[in-house]
Order: C-alpha cells, then sequence, then structure tokens
C-alpha cells in the first residue's frame, strides 16, 4: 500500500497554486469523472499523480515565491 497521503480536491488545487475549477477541468480532460470531482471529494492515486505529473511546476514556483 502507498504511504502517499491523498488530499482533498480543495487542498490539491492550493498545493499545486491552481484555481479549482482549473484543476477539475484538467482531471475531466484526463477522462476522470468530473460529476466526482466536488471541493471536499478526496482524490485517488490516479488523480493526485496526474497532477503532480502536470502541475508540480506551479508548486515549486509557489514555494520558491513563499521563501523569498
Amino acid at each position: 500500500m502507498s504511504e502517499l497521503k491523498l488530499p482533498r480536491l480543495l487542498a490539491a488545487a492550493k498545493e499545486f497554486n491552481i484555481g479549482q475549477d482549473t484543476l477539475i477541468e484538467f482531471l475531466a480532460k484526463k477522462g476522470f469523472n468530473k460529476d466526482e470531482l466536488k471541493p471536499t471529494a478526496k482524490l485517488t492515486e490516479d488523480h493526485y499523480r496526474a497532477l503532480q505529473a502536470e502541475f508540480q511546476g506551479d508548486k515549486v514556483a509557489k514555494n520558491k515565491a513563499d521563501q523569498v
């Protein structure tokens, strides 16, 4: 079993420094069911890995900005 702690959708949007709607649209384009993607929905490992692959750069930029 994975040791990855999976956040809720809204927390992931904050983590990756993207809007909630952007996150939902991205996951819907990747083939995930848009009806299940509510702000309080817990992300699956597949959801989270897709977000990491696409938005990891935004997360790094946010962390650098926070350190300034």
